[in-house]
């Protein structure tokens, strides 16, 4: 568990792999990625969409099981988080792989946030979480991410359940699975 969450740390420990990027379709899909996760952290949608393409499709399994395909579900979904603002996220990565048509990592995602700004993006909490307590939710996940033409085609996510901390406590007080309602 980390004590706090830093986007910028998240990009900053992606250089390691840029570095060792040779074809000009590694470089896209990885500056695709990179894009994909400035947006998000800039809480800007339509820059958010601008690296997909029209048919994009999730399909997250695990913890989380859902498939919704196409930039404007992607925008259905992703509204009340931008609206309420995005959690700040950071991944810290077991393995990171950059192939000529997709980008497979594992690791394990961080975000934190008010309740309110989980829950917009999907994150089951603990009953009687109030929606302005501050929390940290760390997610065991493997990440598959296809590109086609430059752009974002596809996400699979396969989620473990999640560990759930308030902001200012040491130790995890309560496990939580997330059923990927929304």
């Amino acid at each position: 568990m980390i004590g706090q969450v830093d986007p910028q740390r998240w990009l900053d420990s992606l250089e390691r792999y840029r570095v060792e990027l040779v074809t000009p379709e590694h470089v896209s899909n990885f500056e695709c990625y990179v894009e994909h996760i400035s947006s998000e952290q800039a809480g800007d949608l339509e820059r958010i969409l601008a690296h997909m393409t029209d048919d994009v499709l999730y399909r997250n399994f695990g913890a989380t099981t859902d498939t919704f395909q196409g930039k404007e579900e992607v925008r259905r979904r992703l509204l009340p988080s931008v609206e309420a603002g995005f959690p700040m996220m950071e991944m810290q990565y077991d393995s990171f792989i950059v192939g000529s048509s997709s980008i497979g990592m594992a690791g394990t995602l961080y975000a934190s946030g008010t309740a309110a700004q989980l829950r917009g993006v999907g994150r089951v909490l603990p009953k009687g979480t109030g929606g302005d307590d501050m929390l940290i939710v760390a997610t065991p996940i493997a990440v598959f991410f296809s590109y086609r033409d430059g752009l974002m085609c596809g996400e699979d996510a396969f989620r473990s359940a999640a560990t759930v901390t308030p902001v200012g406590s040491l130790i995890p007080n309560q496990s939580t699975t997330d059923t990927g309602q929304r």
